[in-house]
């Protein structure tokens, strides 16, 4: 069709930050569709081991991209 889409890749560098692992698993559990209670356990293993603790605050550490896709008329 010779349409093509303009696309955008970028570093996501924003600090994702919780009081708790409970937060952090209310947070990615629809992210991940992780909706049993087994699957929610999962996620809170996850974030016990590597949510880092920095004053009242737990934070999640690691680097992401995200894309912006858009086509013009």
């Amino acid at each position: 069709m010779g349409i093509y889409a303009n696309v955008l890749m970028r570093p996501m560098r924003d600090t994702v930050v919780f009081a708790t692992v409970e937060d952090a698993v209310d947070h990615f559990a629809p992210r991940m569709s992780a909706d049993t209670l087994q699957q929610r356990e999962v996620l809170r293993g996850y974030f016990r081991e590597h949510l880092i603790k920095q004053g009242n605050e737990l934070t999640l550490p690691g680097t992401s991209t995200y894309a912006a896709i858009w086509w013009r008329k």
